[in-house]
């Protein structure tokens, strides 16, 4: 759902709208296994690299 969320925002340019609270989700992840964090943060990373 994340995937969806931030593909959704990067279509519709609002990137920066968005960027702190994307952000806080992948911190907020930061302590959960199984590589769930690791996958949000490729995709913040992904659409936020370069704003």
């Amino acid at each position: 759902m994340y995937g969806k969320a931030v593909a959704w925002i990067v279509k519709y340019g609002i990137q920066e709208i968005f960027k702190a609270r994307c952000e806080k989700i992948v911190s907020d992840t930061a302590d959960m296994g199984w590589g769930f964090h690791d996958v949000l943060a490729d995709i913040f990373s992904s659409a936020f690299a370069h704003r």
